[in-house]
């Protein structure tokens, strides 16, 4: 356990397994499983939160493994208040014919990008962290781009 300021850029930010967080839960504390394959759109950030960042070796093979492991969790643990939600990818770019699979860090860093620009602009932080070869194209702005 890291406990210098770094790791606690965005919000409270250390690498535990899931175990781990279940004793220091408060009243309150919610627990967000992100995955690509949740219904649910991540609007903001909340300290009261927090958001599980989990790695799939081999999505082809193994389709829906975290928001199963999200409602497996949450069936036997319902007192948690465990969510899903995915980040607000397509509502801010266009994959041009590129995975939409993220990396931890990816992942990690477009949150940090988001908390660090305000909590007011998804579209950058996306743009911002993403490399090249994923052949981002911005989609046109909304009236409320970025406040999702």
């Amino acid at each position: 356990q890291n406990d210098d300021k770094s790791s606690q850029v965005c919000c409270d930010v250390r690498a535990k397994p899931e175990s781990g967080l279940y004793p220091s839960m408060k009243p309150g504390h919610r627990l967000v499983y992100l995955t690509g394959d949740s219904p649910n759109l991540l609007s903001t950030l909340d300290n009261n939160t927090t958001y599980i960042v989990g790695g799939i070796v081999d999505r082809n093979r193994l389709k829906r493994l975290a928001i199963s492991r999200a409602e497996l969790l949450q069936s036997s643990h319902p007192k948690l208040n465990i969510t899903t939600a995915r980040l607000p990818l397509d509502e801010h770019v266009n994959f041009k014919g590129v995975t939409r699979i993220l990396t931890c860090n990816h992942v990690f860093d477009i949150l940090q990008k988001y908390r660090e620009n305000g909590y007011t602009d998804w579209k950058k932080a996306i743009m911002t962290v993403l490399p090249d070869r994923k052949e981002l194209e911005e989609k046109p702005c909304s009236k409320d781009d970025g406040k999702m």
